[in-house]
């Protein structure tokens, strides 16, 4: 299922086969004439990470200003990479996010954060935001990006934070389409801007609430303000996958539905292969998408990037999406989760004790 929605010219919305996604990275790469940001969580050395990176290679060698951050444990398999010296020799900046070592093997809370964001920016004109990694057994998942060309990009004003030789930081409001682009990254003592911005939506919802994750271990806030939501009658829908790359993961998502179903949130299982699409719709005022799950890693602690907008015409169109997605759904009857073996509930509920490092 490929879903291709434009609004207006400047903005573009893609659902689809992750492969179809790298596509649309991969060509706008190619078009960088400048500067390409390369930021993300997953990439392997596999056929299309040596895609990229030799197209990388080859931009940083014509003189392209090319900047990469990659995370260290998800993009471990290229750290030490012939690709990644040689765009170094060709004065390109490779960054690996929360360097662990085999010390830290012995220190398991040093693992975290991590960096889960996934973001291109292509000579300033066009941002891709997306939660796709880049991996091959990963090429048939479903996801979801927003590309953004031209004075709508430029007016998101991403702002250059010190530690990195390219634009793009926390991102500030735009006038032009009501939109932001919000970092977060790891912070014990503030919440989140993106899961604050969430929270404050939640409390003033008054229609309905649509949400896409792959993984819904939510932070006790996030449950809390669902279950008010859904007592106040407002319509709550939430697709996650059925086919899972960590079958233990989705048994801990598992856990909550019943309770949840019970309130009246209604649950939906996606048909298809992995679900990794993440949004979320907010009566007809406000939406996000990018990086983040719906769980404790991704709302508290990893470093993660969001499109958020109040938007109309955006907002319609993620909307559609979702209606689109809903079609490959099943939705859970409320003893679905009695219907599962007792182990695999055992699992589920011991799993959420463990939730803030899956």
């Amino acid at each position: 299922m490929t879903i291709t929605e434009k609004v207006n010219g400047d903005i573009t919305l893609i659902a689809s086969a992750k492969k179809n996604i790298w596509d649309e990275i991969f060509k706008s790469c190619e078009r960088a004439k400048s500067s390409i940001f390369f930021e993300q969580y997953i990439l392997h050395d596999d056929k299309n990470g040596q895609r990229f990176l030799k197209l990388l290679a080859g931009k940083a060698k014509d003189g392209v200003e090319v900047n990469l951050l990659l995370d260290k444990f998800g993009s471990r398999e290229v750290y030490n990479s012939e690709l990644i010296q040689e765009i170094r020799e060709h004065g390109g900046h490779v960054t690996f996010y929360n360097n662990i070592s085999w010390l830290n093997l012995v220190m398991p809370w040093t693992w975290i954060p991590r960096n889960h964001n996934k973001l291109f920016i292509i000579d300033e004109e066009t941002v891709i935001i997306t939660g796709a990694c880049m991996a091959d057994e990963q090429a048939n998942w479903f996801d979801i990006a927003a590309k953004i060309d031209g004075k709508t990009m430029q007016a998101l004003e991403f702002e250059k934070p010190a530690c990195r030789k390219t634009k793009i930081g926390k991102g500030k409001k735009s006038d032009l389409r009501n939109l932001s682009y919000k970092i977060s990254e790891p912070d014990f003592l503030q919440k989140s801007p993106i899961y604050k911005a969430f929270l404050q939506k939640l409390d003033s919802v008054e229609t309905h609430i649509h949400m896409i994750t792959p993984y819904f271990m939510p932070p006790e806030k996030l449950k809390h303000a669902l279950i008010r939501a859904a007592k106040r009658g407002v319509d709550i829908k939430l697709i996650y996958t059925g086919k899972a790359d960590i079958p233990y993961v989705n048994l801990v998502s598992q856990s909550y539905f019943p309770r949840l179903i019970k309130h009246g949130i209604r649950i939906y299982k996606y048909k298809g292969d992995m679900l990794h699409a993440k949004c979320a719709i907010i009566d007809n005022c406000w939406a996000m998408l990018g990086s983040s799950n719906l769980d404790y890693l991704s709302l508290l602690r990893n470093r993660e990037g969001n499109l958020l907008t109040e938007d109309k015409e955006i907002i319609d169109a993620v909307d559609r999406i979702f209606a689109d997605t809903l079609e490959n759904c099943t939705e859970l009857k409320e003893d679905f989760w009695h219907k599962e073996p007792v182990y695999k509930r055992f699992i589920g509920y011991f799993g959420r004790a463990f939730k803030k490092f899956l």
